[in-house]
């Protein structure tokens, strides 16, 4: 559905306003033209003026809710989960494009922020992968029977060991029987977990006593 004349005249409008302000020569007539012509005050000009400016947002805010997309989620990645930084770089895209779209204000970003992503995802991107690990629900599962449900993890074990002349960490891998919590099955590798290690976890589990 197109959008309605009103909408389409406050953003031709509004674009602009900000051509103008961008070489120094708007003033107050101008922004006195644009309201008489389209039926507002001045002071909803210079507040369209503002939003355009600090959230990129040249017409009405619409009336779908904002969700956190992929492309949220790579920034929100990239600025560690600090939300401010993510609006500013949304505020920026849409300065340089206005077709983007909109940009949610700041308060809108921080709610959809704690509703689509979990707890862990949050934690992980403000403090990383160990912080996002405490909210895990592993070993969580609802009681069952022996071997009805096995859980892996990985674990880079913070101790330098000598591996064919050079220093390295190695990662431990195990599976735990979720019913029992008994360890049934474990591997150490001097690298980070891979497929190799999950199949020489398994080979232990299997090895005959």
């Amino acid at each position: 559905m197109g959008r309605a004349p009103a909408e389409v005249g406050r953003t031709a409008a509004v674009q602009r306003l900000i051509d103008l302000d961008d070489r120094d020569e708007l003033t107050s007539a101008h922004v006195r033209l644009v309201a008489q012509a389209l039926g507002r005050s001045e002071r909803t000009v210079w507040r369209w003026l503002s939003a355009a400016r600090e959230e990129g947002r040249y017409g009405r805010v619409s009336a779908a809710r904002f969700t956190v997309t992929p492309e949220v989620r790579t920034l929100l990645a990239l600025w560690s989960g600090n939300a401010s930084r993510v609006h500013a770089e949304l505020v920026e895209r849409a300065r340089l494009d206005p077709a983007s779209g909109p940009v949610p204000s700041l308060a809108t970003l921080h709610r959809a922020i704690r509703r689509d992503l979990t707890a862990g995802e949050r934690a992980g991107l403000r403090q990383g992968e160990a912080a996002r690990r405490a909210h895990d629900v592993f070993a969580t599962r609802p009681p069952a029977h022996r071997n009805a449900v096995w859980e892996d993890d990985h674990k880079r074990v913070p101790v330098e060991v000598d591996v064919e002349g050079e220093l390295v960490c190695p990662w431990v891998t195990w599976f735990i029987d979720c019913a029992t919590r008994v360890v049934v099955g474990v591997a150490v590798t001097p690298h980070a977990p891979s497929r190799d290690a999950v199949l020489a976890s398994f080979a232990v589990r299997d090895r005959p006593a």
